[in-house]
């Protein structure tokens, strides 16, 4: 964040919390550490060698996209 700030280039953060399919009862879900360990290898392999990952919390993830504007994040 401090290098992107001195350098005046863009950096973006993605937050992603993993709920349930509206049409996916919750009775039916899987156990929330199989989702999580899925939905974080999904995440790794999409971002870029330059963006960092992190799990926050059981469900929430989060991604540091430098050089990367709000439209490119999203």
């Amino acid at each position: 964040m401090r290098r992107a700030r001195r350098a005046g280039a863009a950096l973006t953060l993605f937050l992603l919390s993993a709920d349930a399919a509206e049409d996916q009862p919750l009775e039916a879900l899987q156990d929330d550490e199989q989702d999580a360990v899925l939905l974080g290898a999904l995440i790794r392999e999409t971002l870029r060698t330059t963006d960092r990952s992190s799990r926050l919390t059981e469900t929430v993830f989060a991604a540091l996209l430098p050089h990367t504007d709000a439209a490119g994040g999203v």
